[in-house]
């Protein structure tokens, strides 16, 4: 079950009584939850209240609890959190194949380990709610729910920005909203790019997709012009996020397009808005597939070098941005398609890493297959 699903459940008054809330993304965590207290208990009940930790209290002691009956009120709700700590029970087992009608129990586990009896009987019995990280259309569609929610409309260049601003993380998105409607004024219509002064310097969040293009004309000047100038008000990881996704954009572009797709059929395979599609045409067309493949190898290389410490974020960015922009300016010989490696352009930015078969490879062209979008 979605947590979605959850919210429309609850408030149709279909309430079971043991849940487990999984996943990593903690927002959609802290919704259903407030989603439970709206809905269980009445509004103020601390009585019938119970929100504790997995390391602050003892499996049978949760059973006790959860077996009482509540004070002045049809339900009790109790909420585990981490509950990936709690020790083995089997009072808890016991408890799952017959929970108590009064009470709603709901354990919070990040990443349950079914190797254990008790996860194994609560993920038997219980309601399992999946509060997975959403993927990019699913999150597209969340923002414009979100913004809506809030009075607010984005251009289709603001939701990609505060996307990949994100790194999908559903509560930075939701603290970067908060900051534009509350700064929005009387904006009539929608915010576009130069609205988002509140999360990012005027002029910077426009740039940094002009940015990305640049990088894919191969145009060397102006885009190490332009990443010296973002590069004082953007993190590199934000920078080399929206260059991972322009080169993976790119590849999926050459194959849609010897599919002969409509701009707008691309546009939805894309996930991009229709606009962009003509500039990853045009970008695309100055590169060989296999360039490209070999391009979105330097850039995953840069990715673990910089969160291995290897490289300092400017340097980093700066010897990529210079490989990828030589690529695409190379004269094109008849019929000469195989680029060079990732590191014979790039050098050894990370030691390599394990792949396949236990052995230690250069992650190059050939490399590259299990990082392929």
């Amino acid at each position: 079950m979605t947590p979605p699903e959850l919210a429309r459940r609850l408030e149709a008054g279909r309430i079971d009584p043991l849940y487990v809330l999984t996943g990593e993304e903690s927002w959609l965590v802290d919704e259903a939850v407030a989603a439970f207290r709206r809905h269980v208990v009445p509004p103020g009940d601390v009585l019938n209240t119970h929100l504790y930790t997995g390391g602050d209290i003892t499996a049978p002691s949760v059973v006790a609890m959860a077996e009482t009956l509540p004070a002045f009120a049809p339900r009790r709700l109790i909420v585990v959190r981490d509950a990936d700590r709690l020790g083995s029970s089997d009072a808890l087992v016991a408890y799952c194949t017959l929970p108590a009608p009064t009470t709603v129990l709901v354990f919070v586990m990040t990443k349950p380990d079914r190797r254990k009896t008790v996860v194994q009987a609560l993920l038997r019995h219980a309601v399992v709610v999946a509060c997975e990280a959403l993927s990019n259309r699913a999150l597209r569609e969340w923002l414009i729910r979100q913004a809506a929610a809030r009075g607010v409309t984005l251009t289709d260049e603001a939701l990609a920005y505060l996307q990949e601003r994100s790194g999908g993380s559903l509560r930075a998105l939701s603290h970067d909203l908060e900051k534009v409607a509350l700064s929005r004024g009387a904006t009539p219509g929608p915010l576009g790019m130069e609205h988002l002064d509140t999360i990012s310097p005027r002029g910077v969040a426009a740039s940094v997709f002009e940015w990305a293009h640049l990088v894919a004309m191969g145009r060397t000047a102006p885009a190490l012009d332009t990443l010296a100038r973002l590069l004082r008000d953007e993190a590199p990881l934000l920078l080399l996020s929206i260059l991972i996704g322009q080169w993976r954009k790119m590849i999926r572009c050459v194959a849609l397009a010897d599919e002969r797709l409509p701009a707008n059929r691309m546009a939805q395979a894309l996930e991009v808005p229709p606009f962009a599609v003509d500039r990853l045409i045009e970008a695309s067309k100055h590169r060989e597939p296999l360039e490209l493949v070999a391009g979105l190898t330097w850039c995953l290389e840069t990715d673990a070098a910089l969160k291995g410490g290897a490289l300092t974020g400017a340097l980093a960015l700066e010897r990529l941005v210079i490989a990828l922009c030589r690529q695409g300016d190379r004269p094109k010989a008849p019929g000469a398609v195989t680029p060079p490696s990732g590191r014979t352009v790039t050098g050894a930015w990370w030691p390599g890493l394990l792949l396949r078969r236990g052995r230690r490879q250069a992650v190059g062209v050939t490399g590259q297959a299990g990082n392929q979008p």
